[in-house]
């Protein structure tokens, strides 16, 4: 019989993080935080990232979206996006088994240029009153939805 963790651990490490690359000490802090919680497979970063900047086991750096593995891809929005409006909420959305979860910068949302010329399902992450969402808080309500929905 499979232990619980052992299942629980199996379905965490289904799935890969995308963010476009910042910089400084608090970027850092900030997604070494999220991903302490939530391990995913691998973290792929687009852009430069400050080589002190390596909180992330497993990290690639990539140049675009194109430079991703062949699997779906889900762009996780503000419910506004000012670029890429969301086709579904994410209350309503499915996790993947595998999957990519691309996240934008921290004050810019993703632009088809982002993407590049990659099949995405986009989902929406509601907000109150704001257009703009930190890339890791996206990424921390994203992991924690998935992880209640697999039990």
């Amino acid at each position: 019989m499979v232990e619980l963790d052992e299942l629980l651990l199996s379905v965490d490490l289904m799935f890969d993080v995308c963010v476009i690359a910042g910089s400084g000490d608090k970027w850092a802090d900030q997604w070494s935080y999220v991903l302490s919680h939530w391990k995913p497979r691998r973290v792929y970063l687009i852009g430069d990232a400050d080589r002190r900047l390596k909180p992330f086991r497993n990290v690639i750096e990539i140049e675009s979206a194109n430079g991703l593995p062949d699997l779906p891809l889900v762009v996780m929005q503000p419910e506004s996006s000012r670029y890429i409006k969301p086709t579904l909420m994410i209350s309503e959305f499915i996790h993947p088994n595998e999957v990519i979860y691309l996240f934008g910068s921290d004050h810019l949302h993703l632009t088809e240029d982002h993407i590049g010329g990659r099949e995405a399902q986009i989902v929406a992450i509601p907000t109150d009153s704001h257009d703009e969402m930190y890339s890791w808080i996206a990424c921390a309500v994203t992991l924690f939805d998935r992880a209640s929905r697999h039990g």
